[in-house]
């Protein structure tokens, strides 16, 4: 079973958008996900941060291809407007959103190659997704990744991956950092973040442009500031009212992170914690990651490290 979710927000707006995916067979198990994929030991990829989008190159059928990088997705997920080609349907494949079903199939890829990440010949999943518009080509989801320590370094702008095994302690050659504990749910990384007298569990979404909270943390915190009325969108549907604010300052184990936006919405969250093993108070997007160059180990679940 392949389980899909993926969260993009824009700022302006504030969009929110869940899809999950389910294949039953074998042969499709093997297309959409990259076990069997040949990955280097190391490599750095540059992204864009326009829209506060996690956005990399990969060259797709020999064509080079735009992604947003999102672990909030658990696997490579092609947008159909983008692919301009028929997409297959496929009864194996399942897709929901927040406001409603979506339009999902599969696409035949020839060849894939992001910094030396290569499949070839293989089907991947593919969806209607309106708010990447007709230029990316999907979401680059965990299942691409999920072998390799990532420094998520958005100050420079970059992203660097270190594949880890056990016959070999190979060490990041960075200055000193601070180790924070995490815990994985499901292909979410999960942190623990006080916000005044509360401890959160907070699962990070390298793709969700503003952090994401159960509303009632409102009536009971004094740590939020500037309150205002935004839009949620999921699936074609306008979702009014929320909130949106912002939390002065939180702690994970001892880094301070000061100023970050939140999104209030407890259908949002629900959706998100009922697929999950447990159930999480928010998300942790572009306001956290863009503060420090924060390393996640896909690879072993070590604790999170950020210097």
């Amino acid at each position: 079973m392949i389980d899909i979710r993926f969260m993009i927000h824009f700022f302006k707006y504030c969009f929110l958008f869940l899809l999950w995916a389910t294949a039953i067979t074998a042969k499709a198990q093997t297309d959409f996900l990259f076990s069997d994929a040949s990955k280097p030991s190391y490599f750095v990829a540059s992204i864009d941060l326009n829209d506060s989008l996690p956005k990399v190159k990969a060259l797709v059928n020999g064509k080079e291809a735009i992604f947003v990088l999102d672990n909030g997705c658990s696997i490579l997920v092609i947008n159909e407007k983008y692919w301009k080609k028929k997409m297959d349907t496929d009864t194996n494949i399942v897709a929901k959103g927040v406001g409603g079903a979506v339009l999902a199939g599969s696409v035949y890829i020839d060849s894939f190659n992001w910094h030396g990440i290569t499949k070839n010949h293989f089907k991947a999943v593919a969806a209607n997704l309106p708010y990447l518009g007709d230029s990316i080509c999907g979401l680059m989801g965990y299942d691409v990744f999920k072998d390799y320590e990532v420094i998520f370094d958005y100050p420079n702008k970059r992203v660097s991956f270190m594949k880890q095994d056990s016959t070999q302690n190979r060490q990041w050659s960075e200055p000193s950092f601070t180790r924070i504990p995490m815990m994985m749910n499901k292909h979410l990384p999960v942190v623990n973040i006080r916000i005044g007298n509360d401890t959160l569990r907070m699962a990070i979404d390298c793709a969700s442009t503003q952090n994401l909270m159960y509303s009632r943390f409102i009536s009971h915190s004094k740590d939020i500031k500037g309150l205002s009325s935004t839009v949620l969108r999921g699936a074609g549907i306008v979702l009014l009212p929320v909130l949106q604010g912002v939390v002065a300052q939180a702690f994970v184990d001892m880094v301070e992170f000061e100023e970050m936006q939140f999104t209030f919405d407890d259908t949002a969250m629900e959706q998100i914690s009922q697929n999950l093993e447990y159930k999480i108070d928010g998300l942790l997007g572009y306001p956290f990651l863009k503060q420090y160059k924060i390393l996640l180990n896909y690879n072993h679940y070590c604790p999170t490290k950020i210097y």
